[in-house]
């Protein structure tokens, strides 16, 4: 996942801009300890990531357009 909120998304032709969020405090959430997984330490943590990267590097690599710099996303097909 990314780090945040994303409130803007722009293709260079369209833009998507969240306008407005609406939180409401009087709905109580819960925060549930995960029942799933594995404890990791911060060294296979990072071995773990570093792995991910690549990989993402290595997908996005193969999605970008011949001129190097426009990566695609495609939702729903």
């Amino acid at each position: 996942g990314l780090p945040g909120l994303i409130l803007e998304a722009n293709d260079g032709s369209e833009v998507i801009v969240c306008s407005k969020i609406v939180l409401n405090p009087d709905d109580k959430t819960t925060i549930s300890e995960p029942s799933k997984g594995k404890e990791v330490s911060q060294k296979e943590f990072d071995i773990i990531m570093e792995k991910k990267m690549k990989e993402m590097e290595e997908q996005f690599s193969s999605s970008r357009n011949s001129d190097g710099n426009t990566i695609q996303i495609r939702i729903g097909g």
